[in-house]
């Protein structure tokens, strides 16, 4: 579907695109478009402001993601409604900076890793000359923000991966991965929701549910354990982990 240009602005001193996605959708990119920390960390600045401009209308859903965030409208306002919203917004707010702009605090949400290493952890360790204790403590030491929830439902990009962790995707995907496994792809990281299909690096497993179609009471209802913008920390299992969060060992065949 083509995207229409309908206004550019500026906000925290960097220039955001508006593009009409249809008649009832509107993006909102920022320039230029790239994977980066402090870009994905000033788009979900962004969208806290935004989000109680759109509480009042009639069904309008944000969906942040890398660099922009997509609006889709479900109700009665129109396309034009919502770009006045915006653009009167904007215009309140271009005169922030980057430094004025009170970034979006949330408490680190912890993910406890189960016992078991993942099945390509001891060929990156080996890569990094380490052993597998010391790549799992040094991923574990590093804070994460959920980019965006994509790929399949409730499956979050995580931005904050060590430089020196960065592995590739396998040249092979692997037919099977289990649920609940923590990989690396490139400069991210992410958690498999449920079994299936995948290409990056399993370093580690967690028991921890990432989807419930039905709604995790503990985080309002919502259906995915983490929302883009969440910050994320990766705990160390400790020597009862297995017994604590019901683990048992994870088989994924290293060529499947």
């Amino acid at each position: 579907m083509a995207l229409h240009m309908l206004s550019q602005l500026e906000f925290a001193d960097r220039l955001w695109t508006l593009r009409a996605l249809g008649d009832r959708a509107l993006r909102i990119d920022l320039q230029p478009q790239r994977i980066d920390p402090a870009d994905s960390a000033l788009v979900h600045q962004l969208n806290a402001q935004i989000m109680p401009l759109l509480e009042p209308l009639d069904r309008v859903f944000a969906v942040p993601a890398y660099g922009g965030i997509c609006l889709r409208l479900a109700g009665r306002e129109s396309l034009a409604d919502l770009l006045k919203i915006l653009t009167d917004h904007f215009a309140k707010l271009g005169s922030q900076t980057t430094d004025s702009i009170a970034a979006v605090s949330r408490p680190a949400i912890e993910i406890p890793l189960s016992a078991e290493p993942g099945a390509d952890a001891a060929q990156l360790a080996s890569r990094l000359s380490i052993d597998v204790d010391a790549l799992l403590q040094r991923f574990c030491a590093a804070s994460y923000q959920v980019a965006q929830i994509g790929f399949r439902a409730g499956f979050p990009y995580l931005l904050g991966l060590p430089a020196e962790l960065a592995t590739p995707r396998r040249s092979a995907p692997r037919a099977r991965v289990p649920a609940g496994s923590i990989a690396i792809g490139g400069a991210q990281a992410g958690i498999y929701p449920n079994e299936g299909a995948g290409g990056w690096n399993l370093i580690a497993h967690t028991a921890q549910k990432m989807f419930c179609s039905s709604g995790f009471a503990e985080r309002g209802g919502l259906p995915c354990w983490l929302q883009p913008g969440d910050s994320v920390r990766f705990v160390l299992p400790t020597a009862h982990s297995s017994e604590l969060f019901g683990v048992a060992k994870v088989q994924v065949a290293p060529d499947a």
